[in-house]
Parts: C-alpha cells; structure tokens; sequence
C-alpha cells in the first residue's frame, strides 16, 4: 500500500466524483479547500482521532468572513466530507484503515410554518417563487434542490 497525502488523496477523490457526473458544488469546494489548507500534504495514514479532534476544535475556532465561528452544522458538513474521502481512499487500498470520525449533530430544528402563514407567504410572492415554494412545500426538498432540477 503506497503513502498519499491528503491532497493527492483529494485530488483523486474530487476525479472519482467528477466521473461519475458529481461535480463538487461551490460549497463542498470550499470545505475542500479548508481541509487542504489545514491538513496539506499529511500522509493520510497520519490521520488519526486525535488528528481530527484538533481540526475540529480548529473549525470550531476559525473565524468566519463575518467576524463570527463556524456553526455545527458547517464542521459536520467539514467532518462528513473528510470521512467520505476516507473511506474511499480505503476502499482504493490506500488507507489501510478509517478513523472514527463522529459527526457532531446541529440544532433539531422545531419551528414550522403553519397552514394559514404558508398561504400568506406564498400570496406575498411573485408567480415564479410561489411556485417554487408549493413545489418544495408539496416534495418536501430544498430550496437548492429545487432550483438545480434538470429537466
């Protein structure tokens, strides 16, 4: 089994997801470019538990664009994406075993619109947003997801 370093790993990743049509969006190019900024040229077999919780703790600490710190869900989505290259890169036989990454969970969110404001909302828009707000209402997807559909 050869030594890779992160970011030939990441590299070769964001390949494997371009081939099969998976274009990293401009978010996960951004975590992606953290993550290469803070691990760099670590052989991957050097990442380990203790590694990860010290770039947790660095994201958590990170100041963001605005003054502020990274939330909980934007260090999951970092941790999440560092797992998936993991495991892929053992699958690829290049790390002879994966860390335990523990993804922190966020906020469970509990605020939901009721009928009547759904309706106020949705009257308030132009006829392009109300549809697609009843078309997320009615599937259930996000607002991106809803504008990326191909059809």
């Amino acid at each position: 089994m050869g030594v890779m370093t992160f970011i030939e790993a990441a590299e070769r990743y964001e390949r494997k997801l371009s081939d099969k049509g998976r274009k990293p969006d401009a978010n996960k190019r951004s975590i992606l470019k953290r993550l290469k900024e803070r691990i760099g040229d670590l052989p991957l077999d050097e990442i380990d538990r203790m590694y990860i919780d010290d770039l947790h703790a660095w994201l958590a600490t990170r100041p963001t664009r605005t003054g502020g710190t990274y939330s909980v869900s934007t260090i999951a989505g970092h941790l999440a994406y560092l797992k998936a290259m993991l495991r892929w890169a053992n699958e690829a036989g290049k790390l002879e075993k994966v860390p335990v990454i523990k993804v922190p969970k966020g906020k469970e969110r509990d605020q939901f619109l009721e009928p009547d404001e759904v309706r106020a909302l949705i009257d308030e828009l132009d006829p392009w947003r109300s549809d697609l707000v009843t078309f997320g209402l009615h599937t259930g997807l996000r607002k991106t997801n809803c504008t990326h559909l191909r059809w």
